[in-house]
């Protein structure tokens, strides 16, 4: 008697078998497909906010509609680091005493991000909020580092650029532009800076800005005006 082939057996079996084999392939490929994506990580961001408009009223800073702090700032003036949650976040400054946003900024910060906002006039009269990070890594031995921000609205559109140097020592930023933002410098502690305005001949008034510069330590020095004629740097140390 002749036996039928195993082979074909094993044929048949798994050609009916097929479909149920793709079926769960499929359901499993779909299942993988339709998965919720894992959430992003969250943690530690800080930011920190400066009014740099003049004649403005002091501020209070709103992250996600609730106010930060207590801390109120006037012009001239920066609050201290606050810690917020990263990720995607809206940032308000407010007059005091008011929820009314007169500036606004959003976007995502990386866990780790140190960010200073900056409430400041553009020179068509119009308040923005801005936000800059902050680079708080150690400066070599025996050094410092500092940076500079030309916010002085004041000056001539197009002749806004200011120049940067040393109190007796070398040119750092040669022009300057309105909105612009300098590299970090690493300088000498106790050293104090210079501002001219490259081309606007009508500032009269620009006194060397002195931070009390220590070693080990990271500033901002930005620059503004309450007049066509005046150029005044305002200080801030990062850590």
């Amino acid at each position: 008697m002749k036996l039928f082939s195993n082979d074909l057996f094993k044929r048949t079996t798994a050609f009916r078998l097929m479909p149920v084999v793709l079926l769960v392939l499929l359901t499993a490929v779909l299942s993988s497909c339709l998965k919720e994506p894992d959430p992003v990580p969250t943690g530690e961001a800080k930011v920190r906010y400066v009014n740099a408009v003049p004649g403005s009223n002091p501020q209070n800073f709103y992250v996600n509609g609730q106010q930060l702090n207590s801390l109120t700032v006037s012009y001239g003036f920066a609050s201290d680091y606050v810690t917020i949650t990263s990720g995607y976040n809206n940032f308000i400054f407010a007059d005091q005493g008011s929820t009314t946003g007169n500036a606004t900024d959003a976007g995502t910060l990386a866990i780790g991000d140190v960010v200073t906002f900056f409430y400041y006039r553009t020179q068509d009269n119009k308040v923005l909020a801005t936000g800059i990070n902050d680079d708080l890594s150690a400066p070599a031995a025996g050094k410092a580092k500092v940076r500079f921000i030309n916010i002085d609205s004041f000056l001539p559109t197009t002749t806004s650029s200011i120049a940067i140097t040393t109190v007796g020592g070398s040119a750092l930023e040669t022009a300057l532009a309105f909105g612009g933002v300098s590299k970090y410098y690493e300088v000498d502690a106790g050293v104090q800076f210079s501002a001219t305005a490259t081309t606007a001949a009508g500032v009269v008034t620009a006194p060397n800005v002195n931070p009390g510069i220590v070693a080990g330590k990271t500033y901002t020095v930005w620059y503004s005006g309450t007049t066509a004629t005046e150029l005044t740097g305002y200080s801030i140390v990062h850590n």
